[in-house]
């Protein structure tokens, strides 16, 4: 199976298989998504949560010019523009795809979206959120809500993720990611949520080199860069 990843910003990226055009958390950076794709069957856009870094309001304009657009909300997203609308653990079948969500440990949801023979996981703000300084009042239960949402993947043969790797975490930048490969894994990791800090993407491609990882590690850093894979 073919598909073109593109990287359109912070977490937003796009997916063009053969019979789809997945757009996932566009924020609003230019040169964005193709519109020329948009309009084609089996186009979808997602959003995961309502945060701006995740979600502009554009993407509702863009379902008012293409009304065969598919429009995939966190049910945290109020809009008027007909959509399909999706709270934590809930399911939906439409267009050819699959889509199945899991509960953000920040707002909103994470995505897991099968179409084209392809698994395609999205995580939105699900991390393993742990902050120095912060009291083990906060950090533990967020471990435990990221691990018990990550859990449910097991067993799950996941083609391709695209999960946090935020520089703001210091040493724990990479837990969640860790734990998501160690409990699930997938073929090819995109990292995001960046924060437009490119340092990370070295320091984890060390991390991964010590693990075997480092073959599946997708390093996409300027809007607009695409790779092409075979699945």
């Amino acid at each position: 199976m073919q598909a073109t990843v593109t990287y359109l910003h912070h977490s937003g990226f796009s997916v063009k298989t053969p019979g789809h055009y997945l757009v996932f958390d566009y924020d609003g950076t230019q040169p964005g998504p193709d519109k020329h794709l948009l309009r084609e069957p089996g186009a979808a856009v997602f959003a995961s949560h309502r945060h701006p870094d995740h979600f502009r309001r554009q993407i509702l304009e863009w379902k008012r010019e293409i009304p065969s657009l598919t429009l995939v909300l966190s049910d945290d997203i109020r809009c008027k523009e007909p959509a399909v609308r999706l709270g934590p653990h809930q399911r939906a079948e439409l267009s050819g795809m699959e889509i199945a969500t899991l509960r953000s440990t920040d707002l909103g949801v994470a995505f897991v979206v099968k179409a084209d023979g392809l698994c395609i996981y999205h995580g939105g703000d699900l991390n393993w959120w742990h902050w120095n300084g912060e009291p083990d009042s906060f950090n533990r239960p967020m471990e435990e809500q990221y691990k018990q949402e990550i859990r449910r993947l097991k067993g799950q043969a996941i083609d391709l993720a695209f999960l946090p790797a935020d520089p703001r975490q210091e040493d724990a930048e990479f837990w969640g990611l860790t734990y998501f490969m160690e409990t699930v894994g997938a073929k090819i990791v995109a990292p995001m949520h960046r924060w437009d800090d490119e340092s990370i993407l070295d320091r984890l491609s060390a991390l991964w080199r010590e693990k075997g990882w480092n073959a599946r590690l997708l390093l996409l850093k300027t809007p607009g860069e695409k790779a092409d894979f075979s699945f």
